[in-house]
């Protein structure tokens, strides 16, 4: 599954290196290691046009960031060129070997990115990410979440007469690329487009409690949701219909 050709996109790379803000669980995040920051050596992630770089790269000890987007990577650098200290590498996360083992104590895969990559890609990133992080380090990335799915289906009207054709032409090329939503009703992930930049993207959807077995399976520890919409960790697992859903852990070797 290919998405590199929206992302490279002059025109997408150009709405992403605006982004400044945190998603509420990054803010959690933030709130609950702030003192500690200043001691880990960070790799984030599929930084994009760096929107996330202004909020923890001036907070850790040392600032690695990565995309396989070359024009974002390019981007950034060109963003914060008064920062020289910052790092911004072109680099695809399905290749890590650039990395050694036990390298960062913060690994932040933000924004979904894990979501762009094949199901078989992800198993070997999330397996390689553990590897390069420390023992006792954290893995941060979001998800969207398969409980949400049946949202997507939905069409909410409007007596706007333009946005009610947006939504309607939405729905129906929703079900013309994925089929209807009982087709998902037994799967732990699916890979759907979901519409997302004008349905260039296909888009991974997994089940909270498949994305925590796996984790587990793989050593990581202390695993805790929490929910895009109010940034408060989510203890009941089944009932999360966020669309999206963080994932903090715990590296344990």
């Amino acid at each position: 599954m290919s998405n590199l050709k929206t992302y490279e996109k002059k025109k997408v790379v150009g709405e992403y290196v605006y982004f400044s803000y945190l998603f509420k669980p990054e803010q959690t995040f933030l709130n609950m290691y702030q003192k500690k920051l200043g001691e880990m050596k960070m790799l984030d992630i599929g930084v994009g046009g760096g929107r996330t770089t202004g909020y923890f790269a001036k907070m850790v000890k040392d600032y690695t960031a990565i995309d396989y987007a070359k024009n974002m990577i390019d981007a950034c650098k060109k963003r914060f060129k008064n920062n020289p200290e910052y790092k911004f590498i072109y680099c695809d996360v399905r290749d890590l070997r650039a990395f050694p083992d036990n390298e960062f104590d913060l690994v932040l895969f933000s924004y979904n990115g894990l979501d762009y990559i094949s199901h078989q890609e992800r198993v070997s990133v999330i397996k390689d990410l553990y590897r390069i992080a420390k023992n006792g380090g954290h893995f941060v990335f979001s998800s969207h979440n398969l409980q949400s799915l049946k949202k997507l289906y939905k069409m909410k009207f409007t007596s706007k007469p333009f946005k009610l054709l947006k939504r309607v032409l939405k729905f129906f090329l929703i079900y013309f690329f994925n089929g209807p939503l009982k087709k998902y009703s037994s799967k732990d992930f699916v890979i759907i487009n979901d519409g997302s930049h004008n349905f260039g993207l296909k888009t991974y959807y997994i089940k909270p409690s498949e994305q925590i077995e796996f984790l587990s399976s793989c050593g990581f520890r202390d695993i805790k949701l929490f929910s895009i919409d109010d940034g408060e960790e989510k203890t009941n697992y089944e009932d999360i219909e966020d669309d999206w859903i963080y994932y903090f852990c715990r590296v344990s070797k």
